[in-house]
């Protein structure tokens, strides 16, 4: 914002073609004045909106609002407004279409590569805008276009979590028109100082190279500094499974991390095959400079992964799935893995504020690890369940066998499976939904996107809703006791 102050000033009458000595501060109003147009502030804030923005909004939307009010170009302040916000949406788009179809991994890695750090890009700034999108989720987008180093990278999180195209334009369009006036008016106020400014056009000048010596100086003592940490042996935590685009637990545990000063680091591990599996463990056992200390386990190795653990403990024997793997080296670095299981903690501490009423029935959807690790937990509750399958076996019924006097008699029901998660995100259990009332209680272990069709459809019907962000938290709470 200093540069932005020192920057406008009055184009004191200076022809371009005059023989007096012009200050930087003159320069710069006669480029604007001559290069200026709506479709070049379009382009510019769309650039600075996006992940090529090198020049910050302030240098364009106050100058340009500027010049407006002298004027002696086509430019009104509201033009410049508006203009400005259409290119603030156009750069959104590009970040949210980019996270669309290249996913996390990718933009992390674009992030800290050398291209990256050329447009002044690395993954904390991304990781930054993931956590105002988990703390305020789809708002955070008009929020954020109003919090400087947040505003240019919000929209990744929101196209990464898949958030509906509509919203999104509409929020980033209240959010950058509310920042492009902010500057505007700057650029409005420093008009009525021009007297001011002519008379020291040559000192503001001046103060602007100190300005940007000293911003060179702070960027290299920055980087010097975490090229040192780099350099440490920071801790490695991780996540393991497919895909994982869709998961918050990076946002958590980089926020923990740095919140509670935690020299670590939080890495995505997707796994697609069994070869990619095997590779995995193979990295762990052999390579004793790997720094992974611990790593939680998701959709669909939870129950694959037991195979390659030295030990399991008592939550895994009860569930027959782990969530949770612990790394334990001995003097020689030589591994042992050792598989807990959180999942079950996690929704009972996330469940039982809701259960009023004793001698509840409850229908659980699906029988993958998930399911077996809540099923756990309702025998703490002592609350019966039912399992519901595509398949039928001793230990469940199928979905076709799902009647009405089901329903009625389970008034809790339980979405376990991965329909309504990432590609599958329109899709739901298939139950007669029809007979769901005001009685019932719906729980999903999905809690991105926050409302699947599975909790819309229970709400239409009038029943209480729940979705699985909390039992993450307390099961990311509890597998980090265990890690660390």
């Amino acid at each position: 914002m200093l540069c932005t102050i020192s920057v406008i000033a009055q184009n004191v009458g200076i022809e371009a073609n005059t023989e007096e000595k012009l200050s930087i501060i003159q320069h710069i109003l006669i480029w604007y004045e001559k290069n200026m147009t709506y479709p070049t502030i379009a382009l510019l804030m769309a650039l600075e909106s996006s992940f090529l923005g090198i020049i910050p909004s302030e240098l364009i939307i106050s100058v340009a609002a500027y010049v407006a009010l002298d004027n002696t170009t086509s430019l009104t302040f509201w033009g410049v407004v508006i203009a400005a916000t259409i290119g603030s949406l156009l750069g959104g788009l590009i970040n949210y279409t980019l996270a669309v179809f290249l996913g996390r991994k990718a933009l992390y890695a674009l992030a800290d590569s050398k291209l990256g750090h050329f447009f002044l890009l690395n993954s904390n700034k991304l990781m930054n805008a993931e956590k105002w999108f988990v703390r305020y989720s789809k708002i955070s987008v008009c929020i954020g276009r109003l919090v400087p180093g947040i505003r240019q990278f919000i929209s990744v999180p929101a196209g990464l979590s898949r958030m509906k195209l509509l919203p999104f334009m509409l929020y980033t369009v209240i959010g950058s028109s509310a920042w492009n006036t902010v500057l505007a008016a700057l650029g409005y106020f420093l008009h009525g100082q021009q007297d001011l400014i002519k008379k020291y056009s040559f000192e503001l000048s001046y103060l602007i190279v100190i300005i940007l010596i000293l911003i060179v100086i702070f960027f290299l003592f920055k980087y010097l500094k975490n090229k040192k940490l780099q350099n440490q042996n920071a801790k490695i935590f991780g996540l393991t499974g497919y895909p994982l685009s869709y998961s918050k637990s990076k946002a958590f545990f980089c926020e923990k991390f740095e919140k509670e000063k935690i020299n670590a680091r939080f890495e995505l591990f997707e796994i697609k095959d069994d070869n990619e599996l095997n590779d995995f463990f193979e990295k762990i056992k052999n390579q004793t400079d790997f720094a992974l200390q611990g790593f939680n386990v998701t959709f669909p190795l939870k129950e694959k992964i037991i195979p390659f653990l030295d030990e399991i403990d008592d939550t895994v024997a009860e569930t027959g799935a782990v969530n949770c793997v612990k790394i334990i080296r001995n003097d020689n670095q030589i591994p042992s893995l050792k598989g807990y299981n959180t999942d079950t903690y996690g929704f009972e501490q996330a469940i039982k504020p809701y259960l009023e009423q004793e001698n509840i029935n409850a229908l659980i959807c699906g029988t993958g690890g998930t399911a077996k690790a809540i099923s756990a937990a309702l025998k703490r509750l002592n609350v019966n369940f039912t399992f519901i399958s595509r398949t039928k076996t001793e230990t469940n019924i199928t979905y076709s066998e799902v009647s009405q006097q089901t329903i009625t008699d389970n008034l809790l029901i339980i979405n376990a499976t991965n329909l309504g998660f990432g590609k599958m995100e329109n899709q739901c259990v298939p139950l007669p939904y029809e007979y769901i009332t005001h009685e019932h209680l719906l729980f999903d272990v999905i809690y991105n996107p926050a409302e699947t069709l599975f909790l819309q459809k229970g709400r239409q019907c009038g029943a209480r809703t729940i979705n699985g962000s909390q039992m993450f938290a307390n099961q990311a709470i509890k597998s980090w006791e265990i890690l660390k």
